[in-house]
Order: structure tokens, then sequence, then C-alpha cells
């Protein structure tokens, strides 16, 4: 990783923390401690980013659903994970 931004500001584009990775590629990460997690805030959530990044990623502090992963599955630059789940191996 070649730099690393994040915290809070007023335009956020939808994304916590900025990852510029060797080779060029922009990562983004949104950070989520909910109580609950549904597949409407899965939803919302991507829908909210406007950052254009070549990978996303969705950290939420709790389980969520079969459905939300079905839901980012979607989306060929998402990655959701649960608090239950490992990052999934990026190459």
């Amino acid at each position: 990783m070649r730099g690393l931004t994040g915290g809070a500001v007023d335009n956020q584009q939808g994304i916590d923390i900025r990852a510029e990775m060797e080779g060029g590629e922009i990562w983004a990460f949104q950070c989520k401690h909910y109580k609950q997690w549904s597949l409407a805030d899965t939803r919302a959530a991507i829908a909210k980013c406007t950052f254009d990044a070549t990978r996303k990623f969705l950290l939420v502090t709790r389980e969520v659903s079969e459905d939300c992963y079905t839901e980012v599955a979607k989306h060929p630059v998402w990655y959701i994970v649960g608090c239950a789940r490992h990052l999934p191996r990026i190459s």
C-alpha cells in the first residue's frame, strides 16, 4: 500500500477510508457499526458511494445475511465483510 487517508470530512462520497495500493489501484472502505444489518442497509450503502475506486469494501461489525452477500455479488467492484467472515483474498 502506498497511501492511506480517512477520517471525518464534509463530503466523504460514501467512504471512510481511501487506500492507494501498489500498482496504482484505489481501494475504498466503508465502515459500518450497527446493531443490525439488513439487505436494505447494504443497498443503501452501495447507492450512497459515489467515490470512484478500483475495489470497494463494506465492513460491517455485525454478521450479515446471505442476501447481503448475494446483493454485493451483483456489483463487480464491491466486497462485503461481516464480523463472522474473514476478508476475501484479493489477487
